[in-house]
């Protein structure tokens, strides 16, 4: 186990420093789990020890094994630190599956932990034989979602490609600023290139030393003192760049194991993280593997394609796309490769992936925010070929899994022609495909658990109806051809297509007593034979290396339904021709099919709309009631655009839409609040809660998850929170019958009464009830549809004038109600067909003869010998007296007068419902006679008799239309719709084989065919067989049965009663031992469960009533107490109250306190306060269970299934008799080899490795011509296949320049420079040199130095050094020696002359002798004035200089004629 580091102390302490994380607590080292094996799933919850998974990666091989990854998240469904990567391969197409970890390094104590290291979002590609694994690895603490820190851009590798480290050993915190000092990264990871070395990578400083101390492993595990870890973990003693690392592995042997690491260098320094697209990377036609990965940097910024060219051991970054994309996926389809990607749309490459079209319009609707793959069929559909793209199909979550079918058309874009759902509208995110060699679809897909799902798909499924092969028939319309139905006795000819030239083509039917088919040149004859009913045939055409199939119906029946079945299974048929309860099903088997009959015969019936409750999350199975009940007043508040109080009565209390401060995931509460209106698209609105609060504001309906189904809030815009408003209307038709949607919201009146409603996906209405309770599936209502018989009553006419030609409707519908007030007078009421309110109100109506409003007013009510009046009197001036024209056929409308009228038309006849009024004017009403008869809030008909002896109706109604407030009675019933006869068939399927029965013109072709499974054992092996054995076959007595009633699988109930159970979560179950987490609260343990395939009799628990609740029992007798907080097993019964949990499944409570989910860890069960989890109980299944007993082959036929099993002969061990020896891998210098040799009598091979040859085959490498001015280098002699340098080269000398002769360039003149040039000699050196030819000389002007000269000489015969002082003597001999430069120079000029006499003389001038200490001062040291003459002149003394220079003049003339005259020449 690795030495972790706890507290910095122990950092202190240490010989040898490392870095440490001062206050974090490591997580305790895992132990790598053991590899093992489950059944029908790779990763069920458990595997390996990891409760969740996530990421699927999936490829099979050309031996049919498949191969499966994903990321084992342990102990959680998110991203981050702690994860690892599991992998599990299956030889029988998923039955069985091996698992082991492949990445895995174990800092996270295998828990979720963020500041550890991650392994996510694996990648396969495959070869057909080997399979290459790339991941995204993060060193400890980093990556983009969940861990401490995220990733950082920056340089992680040097110019060679070696991984920077930064020596961290004397860091305090390894998420410090000293991780992200691009400076401090001074070591780098060398590849170590001696054989068998102890260490397989070395530490080097930025010199090139190595660091002592430490190994390093080929899976970067760094050893030391006191040093034990990984170089990607945060207790290592050298830190890498915190940024992710490609990271790659791969098998040769199908997954069992996996090759050392390698880390692809192919991010840029300037990018946050370069990520694999994970699921499914490919190998091309061209042998190239191909993965997509993708930039993120504060966000997803392009996808592009990384690729190798020689198996993995280098790889190219090709040019990313041009539009914003993520994770994709890559195919292959003729020729060139189609990536898609996440955010939408693909992309075509023509390169192999080097670079990319533009963004391509994918033509299909899919969520554009989760994973998707593809892959490309290997066989032609329809012709052509084909990709299968998988992706959920629901565009608002992620939901409702789909595989698409695109076929490649001629121009490279894709027809996507067919669809198949996977899962209807379940959870599904994140998805990888593969074709197993037999053509099988394999997916492996993320379900709600967070596990995974594998399924095998059959192609004709998933593109239904097409023609599948390389080769394929098209009829003469060039249509291709699949499914054909045809008559007895009748010929078709199609075109075969595809067909090589010269191949053989064989055809077959498998049922040739109903259809023949023959081939000749290109072309197919199907012929079928006389049928009875129905019969069907599979024609099967091959070739050596393609094949196509065409299904035959063949039936001369005109209607017909073809119904498939497994036996068990049931499909319901309605016939709506008539009732037929009374057939004798005539013809049917009914050993292979049993029919069922419920007739009806015609029946009035009125459709009603209702609002049905649900008993639990999604579940719509409680209380129908009125629609109307969920109807919601919108009371508009002031000053505030668009913005309402939205209410509703529910008994005597009031509640308000708030669903912002409502509880989690309710609607309304007693509190009001202001509700913010947004037009949306088609007619939609959002609702928007503007109370203060930090929780989502918008109402949103879960429209495309079947499994939620209720309502919520949310933070930000989504197309669930666009949701439609209604209002009651009569004469529409519409979704919701009886409801009109408001098309804009202008359209909506203050105090107006609304449906709050959502539209599922499936098309189903939902809407918001009203209630203020905390169960979040109280609050909505399902919108449901029922005709029930109509009871007969009186019918009333409508029309727009007296004729009254209109609608009919219910007499009751224009029923109003009497309010008795306080001073005997009435408020008289009643509702539209539109669902508003309105009240008798003559004096305030706009028009007399529109006597409703919306204002409530009260009616005096009175009694004459005529009849009884209405009479309004406080509210206007107006006439307030109700009147009708009952004597004019011709009006027939109602008026106010100001008094009551003599003739009768203020006087009205009252009518209330009654079972006894037979011989009422009015059918099903009997007359008031009093005042006093009438009831507080009692119903009744307001009526006039007019002339024409009818009675008319006081209509409620709104509007300008005086016609609108009249019914007219007619006498006559109103019985609604009248239903049709009908006929329910139910067909069950209970046998395999085939039937058929006639129900009125329908004839019904039946064929009972179970999913078949075969099954291989030993004897002495069992295996489990669950459900009913309706029918068994072949060697019976090979097996023995043992009926059971508690075996796998186990099946959720959805209702509780009295029985044994087991009892957890989705992935848990609850064990009847105490939880091994310490401290408290006390609670149970849990564990993972696989409730398809797992054996728990242990874990049962036993429901039996107890008071108004259940006691929970345990196999030994024990009861499940809860007492406070804590969960414990007593001697003593407990009543557990359970019921629906708000979150779907049940609760169980005692009191107060729920059962909980501790911590949400799955490793105890305590209990809480509130409802936090669900929970289920899990019913085992009846069966038996199958032991081998003897060799031999019998069938067990259940409802679902049959089981073909065979008990193999029990095998004696073989005396082995191998051939030769075989060289299947060749050994290298380095790598060892294999040779085999297979067994001639049992088949098994035995290998044997071969030693590595330990002798390179050298190429010279680094060769360098040496040149003129830099050194070459004779070579390295380097393996050709380890790469290790046998022999390193020696360094040439630089050659130095080979120059040509020296050529003038430009010639020199008097006063211009020339200039000479050569160039080098030796090829590809372009060096030349110039030098500069001077310029010619000029004719210098006579310079007369005769002056000087006498002078010079003079002194220098004169002047004698030992008698002069030294300093006086240094300056005359400097003065001589520059008087002897100038008469030397010969363009020395006549002021150079001057300067140097002038200079002689200051020198002379400055002489000082040297005593003489042999003579007296006042003697011998006087100075001589006669000898001052025998010094010599100074020059420019009138003595000498005037005849000097007229020599000097007549020497010049001279001088210059002779210049001339040779410069002339």
């Amino acid at each position: 186990m690795k030495k972790r580091r706890k507290v910095l102390a122990l950092l202190l302490a240490a010989t040898l420093s490392f870095g440490s994380i001062p206050g974090t607590v490591m997580a305790q080292e895992g132990t790598k789990p053991v590899d093992g094996t489950t059944q029908e799933q790779p990763f069920w919850s458990g595997t390996g020890g990891s409760d969740k998974f996530r990421i699927p990666c999936l490829v099979s091989l050309d031996d049919g094994t498949l191969v499966a990854g994903c990321d084992a998240r342990w102990t959680t469904y998110a991203d981050g630190g702690g994860l690892d990567t599991i992998v599990s391969y299956s030889k029988d197409k998923g039955e069985n599956w091996n698992y082991t970890f492949a990445n895995y390094l174990g800092d996270n104590g295998n828990v979720w932990n963020n500041a550890s290291t991650a392994f996510i979002d694996p990648a396969m590609a495959t070869d057909g034989k080997n399979v290459y694994m790339i991941a995204d690895l993060y060193p400890a603490g980093y990556a983009l979602n969940g861990a401490k820190k995220s990733p950082v851009p920056g340089k992680s590798h040097d110019e060679k490609g070696n991984i920077l480290l930064a020596d961290a050993r004397k860091w305090n915190d390894v998420w410090g600023t000293e991780r992200t000092n691009a400076s401090n990264y001074t070591y780098y990871l060398e590849k170590n290139e001696i054989n068998d070395a102890e260490s397989a990578y070395v530490i080097k400083d930025q010199s090139g030393k190595a660091v002592d101390g430490y190994t390093v492993d080929d899976y970067f595990h760094v050893k030391g003192e006191n040093v034990d870890a990984n170089l990607f973990e945060a207790d290592s003693p050298f830190q890498v760049w915190p940024t992710d690392y490609l990271y790659m592995t791969s098998s040769e042997d199908g997954g069992k194991t996996w090759s050392v690491p390698s880390i692809l260098n192919l991010r840029k320094d300037s990018e946050q993280s370069l990520l694999v697209g994970p699921g499914r990377g490919m190998v091309t036609s061209k042998g190239r593997i191909v993965f997509t990965a993708y930039e993120f940097t504060n966000g997803d910024r392009n996808s592009t394609a990384i690729y190798s060219d020689d198996k993995g051991k280098t790889w190219t970054r090709g040019a990313s796309v041009s539009s914003q994309s993520s994770e994709a996926v890559v195919t292959e389809a003729d020729g060139k490769l189609y990536m898609f990607t996440r955010h939408g749309g693909y992309y075509v490459s023509d390169n192999w992936g080097e670079s990319w079209s533009t963004k391509q319009n994918m033509g299909i609707s899919y969520n554009l925010r989760c994973q998707l793959t593809a892959i490309t069929y290997p066989q032609k559909i329809d012709g052509k070929t084909a990709i299968l793209f998988a992706a959920p199909s629901n565009t608002g979550n992620r939901a409702a899994g789909k595989i698409f079918v695109g076929l490649v058309k001629e121009d490279g874009t894709l027809d996507w022609k067919y669809d198949y759902s996977i899962n209807g509208s379940a959870y599904y995110a994140y998805s990888c495909l593969t074709v197993l060699p037999d053509g099988t679809v394999g997916l492996l897909y993320e379900n709600e658990a967070t596990e995974l799902t594998y399924k095998n798909l059959d192609i004709d499924d998933i593109a239904k109806g097409a023609a599948i092969g390389d080769i394929w028939c098209t009829d003469e319309a060039g249509k291709t051809v699949a499914d054909i139905t045809m008559k007895s006795n009748v010929s078709k000819e199609f075109t075969v297509n595809g067909v090589k030239d010269g191949a053989d083509v064989t055809v077959s039917s498998d049922n040739e007593d109903a259809v023949t088919a023959s081939y000749t040149n290109g072309k197919l004859t199907v012929t079928s034979k006389k049928a009875e009913g129905l019969q069907r045939a599979v024609v099967t055409l091959k070739t050596a290396d393609a094949s196509t199939k065409i299904r035959v119906t063949v039936t001369d029946s005109e209607n017909y339904e073809i119904v498939e079945l497994r036996i068990g299974d049931t499909k319901t048929y309605v016939d709506k021709t008539g009732n037929y309860s009374d057939n004798k099903l005539e013809g049917l088997d009914k050993t292979v099919a049993e029919v069922e009959l419920k007739g009806e015969d015609p029946q009035a019936v009125e459709t009603q709309v209702k609002a049905q409750l649900a008993t639990k999350q999604a579940q719509f199975n409680g209380e129908k009631k009125s629609l109307d009940s969920c109807l919601f007043t919108f009371d508009k508040v002031e000053n505030k655009n668009n913005t309402y109080q939205i209410s509703a009565q529910v008994g005597d209390a009031k509640v308000y839409v708030s669903h912002k401060n409502a509880p989690s995931k309710c609607v309304s509460t007693a509190t009001a609040a202001e509700i913010e209106l947004a037009q949306k698209e088609n007619g939609t609105v959002t609702l928007k809660d503007l109370s203060s609060g930090s929780n989502g504001s918008l109402l949103y309906f879960w429209k495309d998850n079947t499994s939620n189904l209720h309502f919520d809030r949310n933070s930000t815009d989504h197309q669930n929170c666009h949701l439609e408003l209604w209002k009651k209307a009569a004469d529409v038709e519409s979704e919701i019958p009886g409801y009109e949607k408001v098309a804009a919201i202008d359209q909506i009146t203050s105090g107006g009464q609304y449906l709050i409603a959502a539209k599922a996906t499936d098309g189903t209405y939902y809407v918001v009830n009203p209630v203020s309770s905390s169960q979040n599936f109280e609050h909505v209502a399902k919108v449901v549809k029922e005709q029930v018989e109509a009871t007969p009553e009186a019918a009333v006419q409508l029309g727009n004038n007296a004729q009254f030609t209109g609608e009919t409707k219910k007499i009751s519908s224009s029923l109003f109600t009497f309010d008795k007030q306080d001073d005997g007078k009435y408020i008289i009421s009643s509702t539209t067909a539109d669902g508003q309110t309105v009240y008798l109100t003559p004096k305030m109506a706009t028009s007399a003869t529109t006597p409703l409003t919306t204002t409530r007013a009260a009616i005096g009510v009175a009694k004459d010998s005529q009849g009884f009046t209405f009479t309004q009197t406080e509210g206007g001036t107006k006439g307030g007296i109700l009147f009708f024209w009952k004597d004019d056929v011709e009006k027939l409308h109602f008026d106010r007068n100001s008094t009551v009228d003599g003739q009768g038309r203020c006087d009205f006849e009252i009518y209330r419902q009654s079972e006894n009024a037979a011989d009422s004017a009015i059918k099903g009403y009997e007359k008031v006679t009093e005042v006093t008869d009438l009831t507080d809030n009692g119903q009744y008909l307001i009526a006039a008799k007019a002339t024409d002896g009818k009675y008319y109706l006081l209509n409620p109604a709104q509007g300008t239309d005086k016609y609108s407030y009249v019914a007219k009675v007619t006498g006559d019933l109103y019985e609604g719709e009248t239903t049709t006869a009908k006929t329910e068939i139910a067909i069950t399927g209970k046998a395999e084989g085939q039937t058929s029965v006639t129900i009125g013109d329908v004839s019904y072709y039946i064929f009972v065919e179970n999913d078949v499974k075969e099954v291989t054992l030993k004897v002495g092996d069992t295996y489990n067989v669950p459900g009913k054995i309706v029918k068994e076959s072949g060697d019976v007595n090979s097996i023995a049965k043992e009926a059971r009633s508690d075996m796998p699988p186990y099946k959720a109930i959805t209702k509780v009663e009295e029985g044994t159970y087991l009892f957890g979560s989705t992935t848990h179950i609850v064990l009847n031992t105490a939880s091994t987490v310490a401290g408290n609260p006390k609670g149970l343990g849990m564990a993972s469960a696989n409730f398809n395939t797992g054996e728990y009799k242990e874990s049962v628990w036993t429901l039996k009533k107890s008071g108004n609740g259940y006691s929970m029992q345990d196999a030994n007798g024990k009861y499940v107490n809860i007492s406070g907080q804590n969960v414990e097993l007593t001697d003593t019964a407990q009543a557990l109250t359970i019921g629906n949990s708000k979150h779907g499944g049940f609760a169980v409570s005692n009191g107060s306190t729920y059962l909980n989910n501790w911590a949400g860890t799955n490793n105890k069960v305590a209990a809480y306060a509130s409802d936090d989890n669900p929970w289920y109980f899990y019913k085992a299944s009846e069966g038996n269970v199958v032991t081998a007993k003897a060799a031999g082959e019998v069938t067990l036929v259940t409802e679902g299934t049959t089981y073909k099993i065979t008990i193999a002969e029990d095998e004696k061990p073989c005396e082995h008799v191998f051939g030769e020896w075989n060289v299947t891998k060749e050994p290298t210098c380095v790598e060892k080899g294999e040779k085999t040799r297979t067994c001639t009598k049992c088949g098994i091979v035995e290998k044997e490795e071969i030693a590595a040859t330990g002798k390179h085959d050298t190429e010279l490498k680094n060769v360098k011509e040496a040149t003129c001015t830099e050194a070459g280098y004779t070579g390295d002699k380097v393996c050709k296949v380890c790469g290790t340098t046998v022999e390193e080269g020696k360094e040439i000398a630089a050659l130095g320049h080979d120059f040509t002769e020296w050529t003038v360039e430009k010639e020199a003149t008097e006063t211009e420079t020339g200039l000479e040039v050569r160039t080098c000699k030796r090829e590809g050196c372009d060096v030349k040199e110039t030098r500069e030819i001077p310029k010619l000389p000029v004719v210098p002007e006579e310079v007369d130095k005769s002056a000087l000269e006498k002078y010079y000489n003079e002194c220098l015969a004169y002047y004698k050094e030992a008698d002069y002082t030294a300093d006086s003597w240094k300056a005359y001999n400097l003065a001589m020696k520059n008087a002897k430069a100038v008469l030397d120079n010969e363009e020395a000029t006549e002021q150079d002359v001057k300067e140097a006499i002038a200079a002689i003389k200051d020198a002379v001038d400055g002489l000082k002798r040297v005593p003489d200490v042999t003579k007296p001062n006042n003697e011998n040291n006087q100075t001589d004035q006669n000898s001052e003459n025998k010094k010599p002149a100074k020059t420019g003394d009138a003595a000498t200089a005037v005849p000097f220079m007229f020599g000097m003049v007549s020497c010049l003339g001279v001088a210059v004629e002779s210049i001339r005259r040779k410069f002339r020449k």
